[in-house]
């Protein structure tokens, strides 16, 4: 796997270490070594760098979500977006009582 330095080297004085989905640097030219987003369900968008198509990944979730500002979380390995906290908490409660009401797979 392809380890992202990008938010352990940031410069960014910010605490957070928060900066732009945009200025990630992301170096993956595959979808399993790509980084991981958070987006407004429960689920990640993996992104990497197409060989054919380039930047197709990540200008597809900008177009979708916005060039978003992420934190990188090493624990899990996944860039979070604080912005979309409270709409993923929604999505994940009325889930949860959609699984509790009717079961789940």
């Amino acid at each position: 796997m392809v380890y992202n330095t990008a938010m352990t080297n940031n410069s960014n004085t910010n605490k957070r270490r928060t900066m732009k989905l945009s200025e990630v640097n992301i170096t993956a030219t595959n979808g399993n070594d790509g980084i991981r987003v958070e987006t407004t369900t429960d689920a990640y968008r993996v992104i990497w760098i197409d060989e054919r198509f380039g930047n197709a990944h990540l200008d597809s979730y900008i177009k979708q979500f916005g060039d978003v500002d992420v934190e990188y979380d090493a624990e899990d390995n996944v860039y979070r977006v604080a912005a979309f906290k409270e709409q993923r908490d929604s999505y994940c409660a009325a889930k949860a009582e959609s699984c509790r009401r009717w079961g789940s797979n």
